[in-house]
């Protein structure tokens, strides 16, 4: 005897999974400071890209510079030998390497701006989240922020005890061990501490 799957049965499956694919997929909302305030990532009108903690470590970004190779418009420059690199957006980098040299991309790490190119290199740890603004950005964040900036922000001290600790080995001598504890002493104070220790022989 031959049976017969009504075709409503049918639609309707195909469309059930098609909604929990969706579901599945659907983009991280991310809040920025990018103006200066809080909003939405798709709210701000200005070029932006950002990854937030999750995102940095599903891509498994270690340091600063491996931003670069997921932000359109944006490249390395530096010098000696690749030990000096620097953000280069939309063109625009310095290309004087002196020590008291400042490059046209700014760069901040929870509002505190890094004047020598040699502090953009940096490992990303204990992270919130990273903001890549692309093009002139010198009306809220200075003169040298004349090709965009990188916004950095660590993470926040919790009102419950948190933390975690990771340990990473591998071939060629590597090692990165990175942790960080979280919490409150009293009703108004709170505190994180965190660490990254690495070795690369």
């Amino acid at each position: 005897m031959t049976r017969y799957t009504p075709l409503g049965a049918i639609l309707t499956a195909s469309l059930f999974s098609m909604g929990a694919w969706a579901q599945s997929t659907v983009l991280e909302e991310i809040t920025v400071t990018a103006q200066k305030r809080e909003q939405l990532a798709k709210d701000v009108g200005i070029a932006i890209t950002t990854f937030s903690a999750k995102q940095m470590d599903a891509l498994g970004f270690e340091s600063s510079t491996d931003l670069i190779a997921y932000t359109p418009g944006v490249s390395m420059a530096g010098d000696i030998g690749g030990q000096r690199a620097i953000f280069n957006i939309r063109g625009v980098v310095q290309n004087d390497y002196a020590d008291l040299a400042e490059a046209p991309v700014a760069v901040y790490v929870d509002g505190g701006y890094l004047a020598s190119t040699q502090a953009q290199t940096f490992g990303l740890y204990d992270i919130d989240r990273v903001e890549i603004l692309k093009g002139p950005q010198g009306t809220l964040f200075g003169r040298n922020a004349t090709g965009g900036l990188v916004n950095t922000i660590t993470a926040r001290p919790t009102e419950e005890t948190e933390g975690y600790f990771e340990l990473t080995a591998a071939s060629f001598s590597q090692f990165r061990l990175e942790g960080a504890l979280s919490g409150a002493f009293s009703d108004n104070v709170r505190a994180r501490i965190s660490f990254l220790v690495t070795a690369l022989k």
